[in-house]
């Protein structure tokens, strides 16, 4: 089999089956040994590779809507060499192999032909099963190879301001406490009690960024507002407070349809506003905390970055390990940088070489699904 053939077959998702002896069985009182020396950031490896000829040609069962290709794998090893005429011994092994991921069903069926070479990858997964015949307890080893995680295209954009908001400072009592990073001259505006319907029709709105030009948007859809202006690049840390919030709430609180704030932040409006209509436009909305018992503690809950082309793009967070390793180090090798994002947990926190190693995140033990390269 060509080598072009050997790495086409090697995103295949089969199942290796294999029956082990009664005698096989771990005893009852083998247990995991655990070190005093374990933290839960310990982690452990099960994988197993497979490298053999196909015995026979796939062959076709399962039923119409759940169809599976099944074909036999050998593998050999060495077992000496004959004394009286020098043959060469090997001890040859069978491993059941079943196709079930219907994208790779038909390949399965065109590619794989006996004699072909062929790479399997994947983890070991015991099951204890009752034999039919005797009715002993048998164990169940399988090898489920799994879909390899998907690459997943993600937009890049040019954000020259951050804001963070101080989270557990904040409240509608003493105000809302954040951060602002700004590599251009911007201003930031708060909308106090903002109709959640009204704000998604104005922001997806032809006219939003000449609404927020004129001082047109929102004004008619919120209780009170308030302008910052910060004409140096900087770090800023800031605090704004709507003094009758709280009162507010109280005398609305039977039904929440409304932001209790949002904050926009863009290029400052001067004499020159070509860097507004061409810089991104960020919007946060937030929960804020209020007086009423049980209410939910301070929160953001979503950044939207408004592209001068119209387009509307959810930001999205991702984690690094920096708690226990250098923020940029992958954190299993600990020494080569940090060049994947993991989804669906967002944890950047593995190297080109490591990413090829692991299925699951090291950080969450979450499987990965898909990814991207940063």
């Amino acid at each position: 089999m060509s080598l072009l053939r050997l790495n086409l077959l090697r995103s295949f998702q089969p199942t290796f089956i294999r029956t082990a002896k009664t005698s096989d069985i771990p005893a009852d009182d083998d247990v995991p040994v655990e070190s005093s020396e374990t933290t839960g950031r310990e982690r452990s490896l099960n994988r197993i590779q497979l490298i053999g000829r196909v015995g026979a040609d796939p062959k076709i069962g399962g039923t119409q809507r759940h169809k599976v290709v099944t074909f036999n794998v050998a593998t050999n090893e060495y077992a000496g060499t004959d004394a009286q005429n020098g043959e060469v011994k090997q001890r040859v092994d069978w491993h059941r192999i079943a196709v079930f991921q219907p994208r790779l069903l038909d390949n399965a069926e065109k590619y794989i032909r006996q004699g072909d070479r062929l790479y399997v990858q994947g983890r070991l997964h015991h099951n204890m099963i009752k034999d039919k015949k005797t009715g002993q307890d048998q164990i169940d080893t399988t090898i489920p190879i799994h879909r390899r995680a998907q690459n997943v295209s993600v937009d890049y954009i040019d954000r020259p301001y951050t804001l963070q908001i101080q989270e557990g400072q904040s409240s509608l009592k003493d105000g809302v406490s954040m951060r602002l990073y700004t590599n251009v001259s911007c201003q930031l505006r708060a909308f106090w009690f903002v109709n959640i319907q009204d704000f998604y029709g104005e922001i997806d709105s032809a006219e939003f960024r000449m609404a927020l030009h004129e001082n047109r948007f929102l004004k008619e859809h919120c209780v009170h507002q308030q302008t910052l202006n910060f004409e140096t690049p900087g770090d800023y840390v800031q605090r704004i407070e709507f003094s009758d919030a709280e009162n507010y709430l109280m005398r609305n609180n039977q039904i929440r349809r409304q932001y209790p704030l949002i904050l926009v932040v863009h290029s400052l409006i001067d004499g020159n506003s070509s860097n507004f209509f061409q810089l991104p436009i960020q919007i946060s909305t937030l929960h804020v905390k209020s007086s009423i018992p049980n209410d939910p503690p301070t929160k953001l809950l979503a950044q939207i970055s408004k592209l001068a082309n119209g387009q509307s793009l959810i930001l999205q967070d991702i984690y690094k390990p920096g708690a226990f390793t250098s923020e940029d180090a992958c954190a299993i090798c600990l020494t080569e940088r940090v060049s994947y994002v993991l989804l669906p947990c967002k944890h950047a926190c593995l190297c080109e070489t490591c990413f090829h190693l692991t299925e699951k995140c090291p950080i969450c033990n979450n499987r990965v699904v898909s990814y991207f390269r940063i």
